[in-house]
């Protein structure tokens, strides 16, 4: 029996697709552990992956630059910005309207809310109330939850969130 709060895998079927089965046989040799302990070892290569599987579905697009004509830099902005802006308006829904999330715009809310960049995403003027209000919404989703509880507890991973507002267009 597993305690409540641990990682337990369900299914053992794999999905076909290679990125997800690689994350869920990560997470199975973890089973038992806490969510936290799981996020380190899910993290190792995938954001490579991830940045070429968006890249070559036409999501992103790989731009190299240099800052001060002196360093490099990389980054994958957008093709397409809808996604970005589908996003905002998701989000804005929930923070600004009190809209109750769906677990998709939740678990974006928690990440944020983890990398301490909501308010780069949807400007406020009063950071702590946005905070409070927000944490009320999506405390009921446990997908939210569990991001959130998981990225605080690994704060090496939150940082790395620095990011986000980026992608969202912010």
């Amino acid at each position: 029996m597993i305690q409540p709060g641990r990682v337990l895998v369900r299914g053992t079927m794999p999905t076909g697709d290679a990125l997800v089965d690689t994350a869920l046989h990560r997470v199975r040799t973890h089973q038992g552990a806490e969510p936290s302990t799981v996020i380190g070892p899910l993290s190792k290569g995938t954001r490579t992956a991830v940045l070429e599987r968006l890249t070559g579905a036409g999501i992103v697009r790989v731009s190299n630059r240099t800052v001060l004509g002196l360093f490099p830099v990389r980054s994958w902005p957008l093709v397409l910005p809808w996604h970005a802006a589908r996003a905002k308006l998701a989000v804005q829904a929930t923070v600004e309207h009190g809209s109750s999330p769906d677990t998709e715009t939740a678990m974006l809310i928690s990440l944020l809310l983890a990398g301490g960049v909501l308010h780069q995403v949807q400007p406020t003027t009063d950071c702590r109330a946005q905070i409070l209000r927000v944490q009320h919404l999506v405390q009921d989703n446990w997908v939210a939850a569990a991001t959130r509880k998981a990225l605080q507890d690994n704060g090496a991973v939150a940082a790395g969130l620095v990011d986000l507002p980026g992608f969202l267009g912010s």
